[in-house]
C-alpha cells in the first residue's frame, strides 16, 4: 500500500480473480468498480481432462490431495477419519521432511485408515483419483483450488470446508458437501455421512475448463479493454 496505494484498484482497467469470493472481498476492501472486476477460474490441461474422465475400478478409499501442512488441515482431517473409521489416501508432500507438523501427521499413518501416498507422478495421481470413491479437503485457506478441479473432472463427489473459498465457489452444486474445518466432532459426523454415499460418477461434478479455454477468456478481456 505504501508503493501503490489502495486506490490503485479503482484505476486499473480490469482486476481478475480465480474465485468469486476474492472479487467480493476486493470490492469490499478496495472499492473495486463492479464493471472492472472479473472472475476467470483455473483450468486443467486437455490431456488431464481426458485422463481423469476415463473409467476405472473403484477402490475403498476417499482421497485428499495437497501439501501435508497446517494450512491444509491434514492432521485435523486424519483425526476425523480415524474417529469415523473412513479410509483416506493422502497424496502430497510436506514442505520439509523435518517439519514438526509433518512428523505429527506421519505418526498417524497406519496404512489402513490413514494412508499416505506422498508425491506421485501425474499419471499415478490420475489413476488414484479415478480409483477413489470421493474427494475430501478441509483446508483453512485456498485460492482457486486446482486439486478440487481435478477431483470434479474425475467425477468425484467432494467434501470441502464450509468456508467462503469453497461455499462461494461451488454453492449448492450436486455432489458437493461441506464440513467444518474447526470442529472435530462436526467434521467426523460429516465425513462419516459423506463416506456412506460417496461413489465416483461417470461425468464431471461440474464443468472444468481447459487452460486453453482460460487463455481465450483472458484474450477476450484484453481485447475488450484495448477497445475501450
Amino acid at each position: 500500500t505504501g508503493r501503490l496505494g489502495w486506490n490503485v484498484y479503482r484505476q486499473l482497467d480490469a482486476v481478475i480473480y480465480a474465485v468469486p469470493h476474492e472479487l467480493q472481498l476486493s470490492r469490499y476492501l478496495f472499492d473495486t468498480p463492479t464493471d472492472r472486476g472479473w472472475v476467470i477460474p483455473h483450468g486443467l490441461d486437455q490431456d488431464t481432462l481426458i485422463e481423469l474422465g476415463k473409467p476405472d475400478k473403484e477402490g475403498d478409499y476417499l482421497v485428499s490431495v495437497g501439501t501435508i501442512a497446517e494450512r491444509k488441515n491434514s492432521i485435523f482431517l486424519a483425526q476425523a477419519a480415524l474417529r469415523a473409521c473412513v479410509p483416506i489416501l493422502f497424496l502430497g508432500s510436506p514442505y520439509s521432511e523435518r517439519d514438526a507438523y509433518f512428523a505429527g501427521f506421519n505418526a498417524m499413518v497406519d496404512g489402513s485408515t490413514i494412508r499416505r501416498g506422498g508425491y506421485v507422478t501425474e499419471d499415478e495421481k490420475y489413476r488414484l483419483l479415478r480409483g477413489a470413491r470421493g474427494f475430501v479437503l478441509l483446508s483453512k485457506y485456498e485460492s482457486g483450488c486446482v486439486a478440487a478441479y481435478e477431483a470434479a473432472a474425475a467425477g468425484l463427489p467432494m467434501l470441502v470446508s464450509n468456508l467462503p473459498w469453497a461455499t462461494k465457489t461451488f454453492g449448492r452444486l450436486p455432489g458437493v458437501m461441506y464440513a467444518s474445518p474447526h470442529s472435530l466432532t462436526s467434521a467426523t459426523k460429516s465425513l462419516a455421512g459423506f463416506s456412506r454415499q460417496a461413489h465416483r460418477r461417470p461425468r464431471p461434478i461440474f464443468q472444468v475448463m481447459s487452460w486453453a479455454d482460460v487463455a481465450r477468456r483472458y484474450v477476450a478481456l484484453y481485447e475488450s479493454v484495448l477497445k475501450n
